[in-house]
């Protein structure tokens, strides 16, 4: 049995009690990560123009709770393929957060705020990456914990959007 709280025994998805990855095709183990670009790469091409046409909140929201139901998936997950198709959806949706989400803020807010709200929103997108790194480095070496994390904050997140109207601006400019 593996001591996992020992430095350098990271509890990942190589764990036969997740997903064993030791003796899979590198190709599969890459799409794991590549799944999420995929993902957000087509749905970029058409989510943006899905939000114009029917709202900003509805599709918010549906970006949401898909994207917050495969994380509960992958959090659950023994087969890769699973894993994989996920990500991509998570990945569809994640480009939906993004885009949605930064447009459908900045129309509730004057347009002198807007400049420095986009700025601080994508300071907090990035910092994830660094707030990951240190979770690894300082707290923990499982995976486990962070997950819930990412999840418990995720639904937290659904009734208040549920909650927001749609975007005045969207409504008067579609009458």
């Amino acid at each position: 049995k593996i001591d996992y709280s020992k430095p350098g025994n990271y509890r990942n998805w190589v764990d036969p009690a997740k997903l064993d990855l030791t003796c899979k095709d590198p190709f599969q183990i890459g799409l794991i990560g590549s799944g999420y670009f995929i993902g957000f790469a087509v749905s970029a091409l058409f989510v943006p123009v899905l939000a114009d046409k029917y709202g900003r909140k509805h599709l918010y929201l549906a970006c949401y709770l898909l994207q917050l139901a495969c994380y509960i998936l992958i959090f659950f997950s023994r087969k890769i393929e699973i894993t994989i198709f996920a990500y991509i959806v998570v990945g569809i949706c994640a480009s939906g957060r993004i885009s949605i989400g930064t447009m459908y803020l900045n129309e509730f807010l004057p347009l002198k705020y807007q400049p420095i709200v986009t700025t601080f929103i994508n300071i907090g997108d990035a910092s994830i990456m660094i707030l990951q790194c240190l979770y690894y480095l300082i707290i923990s070496n499982n995976w486990l914990y962070l997950h819930l994390i990412g999840i418990i904050s995720a639904a937290l997140l659904i009734y208040p959007l549920w909650k927001i109207p749609e975007s005045p601006k969207y409504l008067y400019a579609t009458k």
